[in-house]
């Protein structure tokens, strides 16, 4: 063995020396390990509250079924009865969203058009529920629809 070798086994103060060395070393680990997990737990809670932001396009939905109720108008001379047509489909909305609220854990803002925030768009979904209920909506036939004249101007 060398001879520094054999100083440090035998000289107490470097054997102390190097086990302050060593624990310093076992803290920073710990430490860093602590802070990696730190910031990967925030990381992953963020994205886990961004899943949690969703928007359901209640305007388009209703502008579907206004079309359709106003294609009925040729056919009822009743204003009430369409009026209590859409009433209910408005109700049946609403419960939908605040159902699909609740499951998937969102917030539901009273704007008419937004369920929490627009990172997921669920307006299909909420279509396919509403259909489900007795509804014959399709998004992807509302440009195709005819505008509704009123007055004589078209909207």
């Amino acid at each position: 063995m060398s001879k520094e070798k054999e100083n440090a086994i035998s000289n107490p103060k470097i054997q102390k020396k190097n086990k302050i060395n060593y624990f310093a070393v076992v803290i920073i680990v710990l430490l860093v390990t602590v802070i990696v997990q730190i910031v990967t737990a925030q990381i992953f809670s963020k994205a886990i509250i961004k899943r949690n932001f969703v928007s359901v396009d209640t305007s388009k939905i209703i502008e579907i079924e206004r079309i359709e109720l106003a294609k009925k108008a040729k056919s009822i001379t009743d204003s009430k009865q369409l009026f209590a047509e859409f009433e209910k489909f408005i109700e049946d909305l609403k419960s939908t969203i605040d159902s699909m609220s609740k499951s998937l854990n969102v917030i539901v803002l009273e704007k008419g058009a937004v369920v929490s925030s627009d990172i997921y768009d669920l307006t299909d979904v909420v279509i396919k529920r509403m259909n489900k209920k007795g509804y014959k909506l399709d998004l992807d036939n509302l440009q195709k629809l005819p505008k509704i004249e009123v007055n004589g101007d078209k909207k």
